[in-house]
């Protein structure tokens, strides 16, 4: 690609993120790193790469606010907050720019389906979350069905899934509509990156609920991720392995969808 293609592709992609940030959907650090990470896939990609991460981005920014908006604590219940950080927007869009990269050597239609379907686990994952958030009736463990608070790891709801659902199929049919030629724009594409979606958020559920890292704020009396909670209280450790942070489990969760959706396709 020309270098002055590339230059207008990170152009583009910082101008998308400094509106995010200007929405509040992403954090001083989450800016530089979407910025940087929606160059490199639109650069190295393509504009089809881009306009899918487009989607994924426009739309979880789109339903946040939505959130915000119907209901007040809706940036309490999220375990992190509204603003995506550096180390979310590397969790959430590292191994679609992995992918990107790949294809300067590897021109193969396979790295786009993996791409596609790392975003579809992504947004399947923020729209669940979003989504599930306005539920009125409290989320259940995926893994023991027992009602928990709003915003708890591995917890799931009607919504919520509903949400996972739509999340998956919205970026499967712009990935179908925006393949390339030499991939066949067909339902098994759709099905490839709606499963991949599907398994990848399931998976997520599955470790949020059993192994990752857990923090208990003992002023609020409430578990969260982060190590100040949003009431400025210092949170201690409660359950969990310390390295399966949030982010941790994202990147585990996109690889495993990635992967599976890379294999429904080529079967």
């Amino acid at each position: 690609m020309p270098v002055v293609a590339w230059v207008l592709s990170f152009a583009a992609s910082f101008a998308v993120a400094g509106l995010a940030r200007y929405l509040r959907a992403l954090s001083q650090t989450g800016f530089i790193a979407a910025g940087l990470v929606g160059g490199i896939i639109t650069a190295a990609g393509g504009w089809r790469w881009g306009l899918v991460l487009l989607t994924f981005i426009v739309s979880s920014s789109l339903l946040s606010k939505i959130a915000d908006r119907l209901k007040p604590d809706h940036d309490a219940n999220v375990a992190r907050g509204s603003e995506r950080d550096l180390f979310q927007v590397v969790a959430n869009g590292g191994i679609a720019a992995l992918c990107a990269i790949v294809t300067l050597v590897d021109d193969n239609a396979r790295w786009f389906i993996v791409f596609a379907a790392s975003l579809a686990v992504a947004n399947a994952d923020t729209w669940a979350t979003e989504l599930g958030s306005l539920s009125k009736r409290q989320p259940r463990l995926i893994t023991t069905g027992r009602a928990v608070a709003p915003g708890t790891s591995g917890a799931i709801s009607a919504i919520g899934t509903a949400g996972t659902i739509l999340g998956a199929i919205a970026i499967a049919i712009v990935a179908t509509l925006l393949a390339p030629g030499e991939i066949d724009r067909s339902t098994s594409l759709i099905l490839a990156v709606v499963v991949g979606g599907l398994a990848g958020s399931m998976i997520d559920s599955f470790f949020g609920a059993t192994a990752q890292l857990q923090l208990y704020c003992p002023e609020c009396r409430e578990i969260t991720e982060t190590q100040m909670h949003h009431c400025g209280t210092p949170t201690v450790y409660l359950r969990g392995a310390e390295a399966l942070t949030n982010d941790a489990v994202n990147i585990i969760s996109i690889l495993a969808g990635a992967f599976l959706g890379w294999l429904i396709w080529a079967l």
